[in-house]
């Protein structure tokens, strides 16, 4: 499975902490782990009005339950914010 999302709001330093801690090999903006590679495309803005926010792509890709899981387990920590 592949599923690439965007994630608005969130600083690009906070994406690359979160998987530095929860994968096993990194380089620059390619994370892996068994069954799954994360790549974190560079961070850009995206405007809503006057107002600026940050935007990141992210490419999960692999098995498609570990694919699944981390997706589900990501949008928990960070999509759901300030809800």
């Amino acid at each position: 499975m592949i599923k690439k999302i965007e994630v608005r709001g969130t600083k690009y330093h906070e994406v690359i902490d979160y998987f530095e801690k929860y994968c096993e090999h990194y380089n620059d903006n390619h994370f892996t782990s068994t069954g799954l590679t994360v790549t974190v495309d560079d961070e850009g803005l995206i405007s809503i009005g006057k107002l600026f926010f940050p935007r990141i792509f992210i490419t999960f890709e692999g098995d498609d339950k570990i694919t699944a899981e981390t997706l589900r387990i990501f949008r928990l920590r960070f999509l759901s914010m300030g809800g």
